[in-house]
């Protein structure tokens, strides 16, 4: 339909320009890092998608297996509440009508200092860009799109590829990288 065409057009220029303003002054330190000399890890994720959120659990189970702290932040595009085990949960109530986070949570998951984050995003997700955008990680690690280089490794999945596939192959990019 043209009208939701349209108004996601005008979303995305009021999104990009809060992007754009916030930015001015924000430079934080970036370093590649791989698996091994990584301790704390960041994985940010769309809990909408059905299945997500036992698939996270279990990967961030298994890095903190292998001694790595791990921090889940997950968007739920709902207007209820949900908090689940060991994932903080923000939703469409600590969002703006564009898809800026307003919430407290929010600002302070980006402030946290992690060596690195995964930005579990295979499809277009503006609250949680914001927040791979913002995130004061060392190293960012993000799904390869044209419209959106913010990280410092990506990789290259096909669009709406399940959320555990993307972090497998998040890992396996760290696994490779020689320091």
């Amino acid at each position: 339909c043209v009208a939701v065409e349209l108004l996601e057009n005008i979303k995305n220029r009021f999104f990009k320009s809060v992007i754009s303003h916030r930015s001015e002054g924000f430079k934080p330190s970036r370093k590649l890092m791989n698996f091994d000399t990584a301790k704390t890890f960041g994985i940010i994720y769309d809990s909408t998608i059905s299945g997500s959120d036992i698939a996270v659990t279990k990967i961030a189970e298994s890095l903190r297996n292998k001694g790595k702290e791990v921090a889940v932040f997950a968007f739920l595009n709902d207007k209820k509440i949900e908090q689940k085990d060991d994932v903080v949960i923000f939703n469409a109530n600590d969002i703006n009508w564009y898809g800026v986070p307003k919430s407290d949570k929010v600002l302070q998951f980006c402030d946290r200092t992690l060596d690195v984050i995964f930005c579990a995003i295979p499809t277009p997700n503006r609250p949680l860009e914001y927040i791979g955008h913002f995130s004061k990680a060392l190293c960012r690690v993000g799904v390869f799109r044209e419209d959106n280089n913010d990280f410092e490794l990506m990789v290259n999945v096909p669009e709406n590829t399940a959320i555990p596939k993307v972090l497998e192959q998040m890992i396996q990019l760290l696994n490779q990288i020689k320091l």
